[in-house]
């Protein structure tokens, strides 16, 4: 009988398989990064949690030494969880009066920014309710915003890292607002670390403003997040 061909398949070593898979992906997903889009989407993302992370530490502090009562704190603090999740079917048609997600997400950094000072410097009920609320809706449209930008600034093989990479500046914002803040608490008061919460916020959301008209090339950051 004649001789079968050998059809055994060729064992390779799995070690230099896996680089050559996982080498071009991670160069892809450098690349990506380097994105306008998505160094915007990462840092406007962690700009926004700092400052909210900020309020939601030192809120319940101020209110206690205003007086407030335990119910009363926690029903604020409700009122901006509501606000921020009734705000949510409604993103669309935010961005829709903006124009572009980019535009709608800095002008809502900026309302942040005037929430969190307005609301560690108020003393007066109705105006902690306006800013509550004002906190709580900004917030519930940055994060969806911040996402959909994100998504759309790099391919689609990059979106998981990318995401996960914006996830871990949330939560690298999470440990720090409460340091610095804390700090600056400890310096110049609790309305202090309101006041720099609020400025900081305001202020990314000013610089990222002034980087919009700047966006003009096909691979700009305003049309990746609009696509």
């Amino acid at each position: 009988l004649p001789r079968q061909p050998d059809r055994a398949p060729k064992l390779t070593s799995t070690a230099a398989t896996s680089k050559h898979r996982i080498t071009p992906r991670l160069t892809n997903v450098r690349s990506s990064l380097t994105l306008r889009g998505a160094q915007l989407a990462i840092l406007s993302s962690f700009g926004i949690l700092l400052t909210q992370r900020a309020y939601s530490t030192f809120f319940p502090v101020l209110l206690d030494r205003l007086g407030y009562s335990v119910s009363a704190i926690g029903l604020l603090l409700s009122l901006r969880a509501l606000s921020s999740t009734l705000i949510r079917p409604f993103i669309s048609n935010v961005v829709t009066v903006f124009k572009t997600r980019l535009r709608t997400l800095f002008i809502v950094m900026a309302g942040i920014g005037v929430a969190i000072v307005g609301a560690g410097l108020s003393q007066l009920t109705g105006l902690l309710v306006l800013f509550t609320a004002l906190m709580g809706i900004c917030g519930g449209i940055s994060q969806p915003v911040s996402v959909l930008m994100m998504a759309n600034a790099v391919s689609v093989n990059e979106r998981g890292f990318a995401l996960g990479l914006r996830l871990m500046g949330n939560r690298l914002a999470q440990v720090t607002s409460p340091l610095v803040f804390g700090l600056v608490a400890d310096l110049w008061r609790l309305e202090g670390a309101f006041l720099g919460a609020g400025l900081a916020a305001t202020g990314l959301a000013a610089w990222f403003w002034t980087l919009i008209p700047a966006q003009s090339s096909p691979n700009s950051a305003e049309q990746a997040a609009d696509d």
